[in-house]
């Protein structure tokens, strides 16, 4: 079994050239960060402060009670008007003598 293991050659006159040149590149590198780098030099501390708004009871309440009547508000009136249809249909059909006698007929 082969390990992965990439160990340089040890440094010899032979290959100073290749140690010069990575050498060079990793100084190019380091320059190159601290040129692209940015200090934080202010006192100010990283932690953000979230402002309490003042609210009162009152108001959370309201809100919730607006929120109630938006979103039931249109399924009480999807399910009444069936329920008021169904409360005319009969009025008119007792009026109209269809069932005088319903349900006792």
């Amino acid at each position: 079994m082969e390990r992965g293991l990439d160990i340089p050659p040890p440094i010899v006159k032979e290959n100073e050239a290749e140690y010069l040149i990575e050498l060079a590149k990793i100084k190019e590198s380091e320059q190159w960060i601290k040129k692209h780098s940015v200090e934080n030099k202010s006192n100010i501390n990283e932690h953000k402060i979230v402002h309490n708004q003042q609210i009162n009871d009152k108001e959370v309440l309201m809100e919730f009670f607006e929120a109630l009547i938006v979103i039931l508000g249109p399924l009480i009136v999807l399910f009444s008007l069936p329920l008021l249809a169904a409360i005319l249909l009969g009025f008119i059909l007792y009026e109209l003598g269809g069932f005088h006698a319903f349900p006792f007929g």
